[in-house]
């Protein structure tokens, strides 16, 4: 991640693996942490960040070994595009796909993997404002804020999908 110093950032997984036992490290927590660290500009303010931000959204249910949490985001996506797009959803229904089969990361990164940041430097970046504003959302509104960027996404790439 241009912009986030690889030590850190680990540093920042591993103080948070031996933090929090429960969940310890999954893979996509990485991402969180970088733009944790992106934004806040310190390690020790990102770290704290990281803790309150995977308390207060029950996070250890996102990042839990048996997923509970993201299965439920994947069926309330699956049921939002019924709802919302039903020729994509018989599309992805005619095809055997399901929201698991592209979803995962928008959840377990909160899109911090998927809307790009710019380089403004050789080891600068800058944030996207999309994420920014995303991110935002999601600090106010909770993980409906993520379902309906998912949604989103899928409406607007719908013609593409079929």
């Amino acid at each position: 991640m241009p912009g986030v110093s690889a030590q850190v950032l680990t540093d920042i997984l591993k103080t948070y693996a031996y933090y929090n036992k429960e969940i310890e490290y999954c893979q996509g927590m990485n991402f969180i942490a970088g733009f944790l660290l992106m934004v806040l500009k310190d390690e020790t303010t990102a770290f704290k960040a990281m803790i309150q931000l995977l308390d207060r959204f029950s996070m250890a249910r996102l990042f839990n070994s048996d997923l509970p949490m993201l299965k439920l985001f994947f069926y309330q996506l699956d049921r939002l595009v019924s709802i919302f797009e039903p020729d994509l959803h018989s599309h992805f229904k005619d095809e055997m796909i399901n929201s698991s089969y592209f979803a995962s990361a928008w959840f377990i990164t909160i899109f911090t993997n998927s809307i790009k940041n710019t380089v403004s430097g050789e080891d600068e970046a800058e944030v996207s404002e999309r994420l920014l504003q995303l991110w935002d959302y999601f600090l106010v509104s909770g993980w409906k804020a993520i379902l309906k960027m998912g949604l989103f996404v899928l409406k607007d790439s719908s013609g593409e999908l079929l």
